[in-house]
């Protein structure tokens, strides 16, 4: 599987030309200023004459953000497709949240990817275990669960059992890759908002605001 960053950046070119959600009134306060971005939400829509509020840029998150203080520190890129570190003020929830379930869904198909390669082999040996093992006489043994049998029946048992057990999991992981790719086709409404620049730093990354939202 690609990095989560790797995977949206494959998204770029929707995510650049995705509009922003357009709604009668998205007030916003930064500082002490309160703003309504209608006007820029609804020159997204059609992107005809001059645009509006220019300070206030579409950026990208790419990267589930870290908590820094009252900020989140995030990966992103720029209208000008510029890959920046920042740190983002009242970053919605939205992003945040869709992220996460973008990453735990990459690392749920990796540990299924492992886990059917570790299967695959153990399904190996215990054909080959079947196929080559020259006495048909039962041996027992004993482990945590009891007594247990060893023989031809046994043998043959195991190696249908991995035989389905792979097979469940290979169709588990063809749901979980479309699911992902469905989610990664969600980036252009999910991992987009609206940001300016405040002006200010911390260390050298920039220090951007999205404005907490006025219900």
């Amino acid at each position: 599987m690609k990095s989560l960053f790797s995977a949206l950046l494959l998204c770029l070119p929707l995510i650049a030309a995705a509009e922003i959600d357009s709604t009668e009134s998205d007030r916003r306060v930064v500082g002490s200023t309160t703003v309504d971005l209608a006007t820029v939400n609804e020159w997204f829509q059609g992107r005809k004459g001059e645009r509006p509020m220019k300070h206030w840029k579409k950026i990208i998150i790419t990267e589930v953000p870290e908590r820094a203080g009252s900020s989140w520190l995030c990966s992103a890129i720029t209208e000008s497709r510029e890959k920046v570190t920042i740190y983002v003020n009242n970053l919605p929830d939205k992003i945040r949240s869709y992220l996460q379930g973008v990453k735990d869904l990459d690392a749920r198909i990796r540990d299924l990817e492992a886990q059917l390669a570790e299967d695959k082999h153990n399904r190996e040996v215990a054909w080959n275990r079947y196929i080559n093992f020259t006495s048909s006489d039962t041996a027992i043994g004993s482990s945590r669960r009891g007594v247990i049998a060893d023989n031809d029946y046994t043998r043959r048992q195991t190696a249908y059992a991995y035989d389905e057990k792979i097979k469940a999991e290979q169709s588990q992981l063809t749901l979980l890759r479309q699911e992902y790719k469905q989610a990664l086709a969600q980036a252009p409404q999910k991992a987009v908002t609206l940001a300016m620049f405040t002006g200010n730093h911390f260390g050298s990354s920039e220090i951007w605001d999205c404005g907490r939202p006025i219900q």
